[in-house]
């Protein structure tokens, strides 16, 4: 079934890039509800509007309290094609009076491409269908299918008014981000689309349980179920990855995107504390950990650490590595130096980084003193979306910070 909505895809694609020079323009702004087919019945909704702007056309992608805002959208005819922020991926819809078709593509991947479909005017996310009396606000300890190998639970966080319901997933190598959705009856539904991820989420709640189904994208499907726990455990992000040698000086070599080599015995690093951090330009989470580490760049004082960038892609090549970490740069507007690392498989990863016993999660931060030894290594991020954690994560960073500080 799924090579008959792939066939659907690639139909459509080739039909609006074959028809674009020959219909009349129909303007996309306003605001829409989009739906991505992950399979023959399952559809995950987002809220997106599209306006004029000083510099053309911006899109912004509606999840809970985030606002993801897109520009360099091109207009080609009745074809709309928007590339989704620094994410390797793009929209390639065809655009009619009242709705608009076509296909989400991740274009590091070969044959990945996700139906798509968009009303203009709508703005309800999920639909309710019946009144629900459940509250599901407040701290669930989750248990996905890797639960039964690693025997550590997620930990979801809700909050509810009315019907509506934001919150998200964390684990222990991050979090889902940004959730939105519904409680209908006994069952919710929760989503988020941020250009890489697309993410949905359905449970049942049936005797304080909530038992369900995840799907991301077109490649992944698994069983969760979660109950209330308001001190569900979890490990400390500083306890996961491990240095192999806290004697041994920290050395490395790596390109920037022009292909410069760059160590930590260079300027500005030399004989400076440095925050190294393994990130991926793929990666949403690194996103939000970027754009929190850029924005403390630019507020530093004059003792504080360098921060140096390790970015693992998705292919290993410096051409292409190189143009995805100068769009990340630009449109997250990094101060900061980011080098090519290598390819982003953990494995691969770890054996660049021989100064650590493992990667197990995109991103990491390795806090490095003015002799460049290991003090800190952080794993994962809990980001903006998941509330009190995040707030905990700041106050713990800059105990990492005043750490490697002499």
């Amino acid at each position: 079934m799924k090579s008959y909505w792939l066939a659907i895809a690639l139909t459509l694609s080739g039909f609006f890039l074959v028809s674009c020079n020959s219909e009349k323009s129909t303007s996309p702004t306003g605001t829409w509800r989009a739906e991505l087919q992950l399979d023959t019945s399952v559809f995950l909704p987002f809220i997106f509007s599209i306006d004029s702007s000083e510099t053309g056309l911006k899109m912004v992608v509606h999840n809970g309290a985030e606002r993801l805002e897109i520009n360099d959208l091109e207009i080609i005819g009745d074809s709309l094609f928007i590339p989704m922020l620094h994410f390797d991926t793009e929209l390639k819809l065809k655009v009619f009076e009242n709705e608009m078709k076509g296909v989400f593509i991740k274009n590091y991947r070969e044959n990945y491409r996700i139906p798509f479909h968009a009303s203009r005017g709508n703005s309800i996310r999920f639909r309710s269908t019946s009144a629900t009396e459940m509250d599901i606000s407040g701290s669930w300890e989750v248990h996905f299918e890797d639960y039964q190998k690693t025997g550590i639970p997620a930990i979801g966080e809700f909050s509810q008014q009315g019907s509506i319901v934001n919150g998200t997933f964390l684990t222990h190598t991050g979090d889902y981000r940004y959730l939105e959705g519904v409680a209908d009856g006994n069952k919710i539904r929760l989503s988020t689309f941020d250009g890489e991820h697309a993410f949905l989420f359905v449970a049942d709640l049936v005797d304080d349980t909530l038992s369900g189904v995840f799907f991301s994208g077109t490649h992944w499907k698994e069983n969760w179920t979660a109950f209330r726990n308001p001190d569900v455990p979890l490990p400390s992000p500083n306890d996961l990855t491990k240095g192999t040698n806290p004697e041994e000086k920290v050395t490395l070599s790596f390109p920037t995107p022009d292909g410069r080599l760059v160590s930590l015995d260079d300027e500005p690093y030399k004989g400076r504390p440095v925050i190294l951090q393994i990130l991926g330009t793929w990666c949403p989470n690194c996103m939000d950990e970027a754009i929190f580490l850029g924005e403390w760049y630019t507020k530093r004082k004059e003792n504080d650490p360098e921060i140096l960038g390790l970015a693992f892609e998705r292919k290993n090549d410096l051409k292409y590595a190189g143009q995805r970490i100068k769009s990340t740069k630009e449109k997250l507007a990094l101060g900061y130096e980011v080098l090519f690392a290598g390819p982003y498989q953990k494995d691969s990863a770890t054996a660049r980084l021989p100064f650590i016993d493992q990667v197990i999660s995109y991103p990491t931060m390795i806090f490095l003193d003015s002799s460049h030894h290991i003090q800190t290594i952080h794993t994962g991020f809990s980001g903006p979306g998941t509330g009190k954690h995040y707030k905990k994560f700041k106050e713990d960073f800059e105990l990492m910070v005043r750490g490697i500080v002499d």
